[in-house]
This record gives structure tokens, sequence and C-alpha cells, in this order.
């Protein structure tokens, strides 16, 4: 089962956000969405996400309707890392990582048990009872996807799981972007589809099982990191002429500037 939009298109104020998009996130695949700004990315993830209207299409979550689904039940098999995550009280961490067993019922102790397994795995148990408004903009980060974490923990009895992420390396130094990497990969492992947007392409190939590039709106080039890195695909999206290499020790392309 699989989370996936047909034909799903997004006009807001006149202006084509995103046109008759088809893509499919595989559960146990992990998905990298590049492009230059102003691509399509975001408005992508966000009808994957419901979060937005759509024009034209649908999206389905294991072959339901995105629409028609219970909210706990949905809650419990989809979560989102938006860009910015707003929150403007003084909670402590340890209770920030908590709200993403709010779907569930699965008692206090087991929630707690998660909310720390989840803290351990971003490297952020020295942060528990800190306040999450005095962290550093690269700790909350890595708090909120804890948060996400724990929200999919589990299996869920609705069907496959899906992470939604949006830019989240933006605001992690170097060795919790390779954190970040190593959790998506473990978490994809134990079978939950991630779909993830980053303008690094290396880091995306580093990544990804799938490699989507998109332009204006549209999916111009989608496959593995190997098939969809070709220098002259990334001069024509993105304007810039790039060599590639071999990477050292993966079967990977180097994007080279």
């Amino acid at each position: 089962m699989a989370l996936c939009a047909e034909g799903a298109s997004l006009t807001i104020q006149h202006k084509t956000l995103l046109q008759a998009t088809d893509v499919q996130l595989v559960a146990g695949e992990i998905t990298a969405i590049c492009g230059p700004n102003g691509a399509g990315k975001t408005s992508l993830l966000r009808v994957l996400a419901g979060d937005a209207s759509l024009s034209s299409g649908r999206v389905c979550l294991n072959d339901q309707p995105l629409a028609h689904w219970v909210a706990t039940d949905r809650a419990q098999t989809l979560a989102v890392l938006p860009q910015h995550s707003s929150l403007e009280f003084a909670f402590a961490v340890e209770d920030v990582v908590a709200l993403g067993r709010t779907p569930h019922n699965s008692g206090y102790q087991y929630d707690r048990q998660v909310v720390s397994a989840a803290l351990a795995a971003i490297d952020g148990e020295q942060l528990r009872q800190r306040n999450y408004m005095a962290l550093s903009g690269g700790e909350q980060q890595r708090v909120q996807l804890a948060r996400v974490l724990a929200q999919l923990w589990e299996p869920s009895p609705h069907g496959e799981r899906h992470l939604l992420l949006d830019e989240p390396t933006a605001s992690l130094d170097l060795a919790h972007q390779v954190l970040l990497l190593n959790v998506l990969k473990n978490f994809a492992a134990q079978g939950v589809g991630i779909c993830v947007v980053v303008h690094d392409l290396n880091l995306a190939a580093r990544m990804a099982d799938r490699l989507l590039i998109m332009q204006n709106g549209s999916i111009v080039a989608s496959g593995s990191p190997v098939e969809v890195l070709q220098a002259e695909l990334i001069a024509h999206v993105f304007g810039v002429h790039v060599e590639l290499v071999a990477h050292p020790k993966h079967e990977i392309p180097l994007v080279v500037l």
C-alpha cells in the first residue's frame, strides 16, 4: 500500500503551483524531492499531507481517498514535519515530543517510553527537561523530528505508515544531518514510507531510493539517483553546469560545481 497523488493540481489565486501530478510513495522507501525555489516541492508535500485543497485530482492513502479518513486514524498513519514548526509556549522538550502521541490511546507509561526512545534516536536525551523556547533552531528541529517519530513509532492498525518532511536539514549541522540520514533509513527499514524535500542534491542522492526533480509545478524526472542525476538535466532545471563523479564509497554520483 502507498500514499499517492493522481492528477493532482493546485491553483491558488489564479497561480498554478502544481500541475496534474502523479506520484506514488511506497512503504519502506525514501523518496527525495529536489528542485529550484518555486518549483512546487512544498506544494506537493502539502497536497500529499492533505493540507491543501486540490483544484483537481485526488490523493489516496493505503487505497482510501485521504479526504475520507477519520482524523485520528490518519494521524496514526501519516505524519508531517513542516519546514517551520511554530510553538510559542514554554513547554519542556519531552512534552513537545509527547504531542506526537496525541492520536494514540496507548497509556501514559508506554507513551513516555516512546518519547524517551524518540529523543534517544535524535541525540536529544540531554534536552529532555529543557525549555523548548530556549533551544537553538537546530535543537528545535531535532525535537520536532522526535515528535513525528513518536507519532509513527509503532505499526498502525490502518495500514502502512508514511512520513513527510519539508527541508528537515535546513537548521542542522553536519553531524546531525548524518544522524537524520541514519534515522530516516532506519525508519524506512521498518516499513515506513518517507518523502523528504531537500535542496542538497548530494544529500538527496545519499538518502533516497527514488529521486524526484521538480520544475514549474511539475515532476520532470523520476528514478534512482543514478538515473536522475545527469549533468544536462541539472543544467536545464537549476541553470548550473556541474560535473558528476563516482562516490568513493557508494554507488551514487557526486555533484561537483
